[in-house]
């Protein structure tokens, strides 16, 4: 039978006190009773203790699996004052230590928490402001209920806002894929596509067979979704380009120019996660192909013939991703909204 972790507290409590009058109870047992009502006493205490022990031992495995149950990958959804955004949560028990990683679905990328507590049944954690325009830190707090995370932190503005979660699906790595057709996703009236925020401005035009986008803009979506497939697209970058090929909606694509140094926001690799394993970017004003098949949370992306990442985990969503619903098929986003960037030939193909 299962109790409450409010209920083992009281029973924890309890323990204790008796643990404490046990050496009365013995003295009043020895100075007042037979030797024959001393031996059933002591075997009626006896009983009564044991049957404590085995209540405090289930309380103890409770509170154990109640902090197990934080343990995973969560897709969290944060109800700010203006809007609800996604979030990506992960958490980790190495040894007697938590360790645990963070998502802002807003912008940046994935960081370490460096405070993690579990009280009882609740979690706290805390970690510094990436992007965020705050000087404190972003403090969380958390429960479970029912198999779901609730819990709340607070916004820029310091009001508090409320948040869920649900443990990550699996997303399982298939060998065996049979494709659909190609399917082009540049057409000449971009009627297939549609702004993040329809009141925003779009700097995006199509001419030529070019997808070309100058800031100010905005990030650009496909009403077509999809699950898993393969999908190859022609960038070209200019002195400053920065954009992105958000796979699903959820997982970008990193798309620049060479960095002085490979790291986990390089291009040919997933935002945050995945570094690339070489600089296969061409100069800027110099068209590249990007090919990216993702089947499950598993991706393999090459750059201009240069393979960049070999079946490699895409942990969680990355900063900017559309929503945390990731068991489902989701649009194919363009990030509009860093620097000017040209695409051409956007193909998905489709797994059945």
């Amino acid at each position: 039978m299962m109790t409450s972790l409010k209920s083992c507290r009281k029973i924890k409590s309890f323990c204790e006190w008796k643990s404490r009058n046990l050496h009365n109870n013995f003295s009043f047992i020895s100075s007042a009773f037979t030797t024959s009502a001393k031996i059933s006493l002591l075997m009626l205490f006896f009983s009564i203790s044991m049957l404590h022990i085995a209540m405090f031992n289930g309380c103890a495995k409770n509170e154990t699996n109640a902090h197990t149950e934080f343990l995973g990958r969560w897709d969290l959804t944060v109800y700010d004052t203006d809007r609800t955004f996604p979030a990506w949560l992960e958490l980790l028990k190495e040894g007697d230590t938590y360790a645990g990683r963070y998502v802002s679905g807003k912008e940046g990328s994935a960081r370490p928490i460096p405070n993690i507590k579990l009280v009882n049944d609740t979690l706290y954690y805390s970690l510094p402001p990436q992007y965020e325009r705050q000087t404190v830190d972003l403090e969380f707090t958390a429960w479970i209920n029912n198999g779901k995370l609730e819990g709340f932190t607070f916004n820029t503005q310091g009001t508090k806002i409320n948040f869920t979660g649900v443990p990550a699906p699996a997303l399982e790595y298939r060998d065996v894929v049979d494709w659909g057709e190609p399917v082009q996703l540049l057409r000449e009236d971009l009627s297939n596509w549609k702004l993040r925020y329809p009141d925003s401005v779009s700097g995006w035009t199509y001419k030529d067979g070019i997808l070309n986008n100058a800031p100010p803009s905005e990030d650009l979506i496909s009403e077509e979704k999809f699950m898993d497939f393969k999908i190859t697209a022609d960038f070209r970058t200019f002195e400053r380009s920065n954009s992105g090929i958000y796979l699903r909606g959820r997982y970008e694509l990193q798309i620049m120019n060479n960095p002085a140094e490979l790291t986990k926001t390089s291009v040919g690799g997933v935002y945050g996660f995945i570094q690339p394993r070489v600089k296969a970017a061409k100069e800027p004003g110099e068209w590249n192909t990007i090919e990216a098949t993702l089947i499950g949370r598993y991706i393999t992306i090459v750059l201009n013939g240069d393979t960049t990442a070999v079946m490699k985990e895409i942990p969680g969503i990355t900063g900017g991703a559309l929503n945390s619903d990731e068991g489902e098929p989701g649009p194919i986003m363009l990030q509009g909204d860093h620097e000017a960037i040209e695409y051409k030939n956007i193909v998905v193909s489709p797994a059945k």
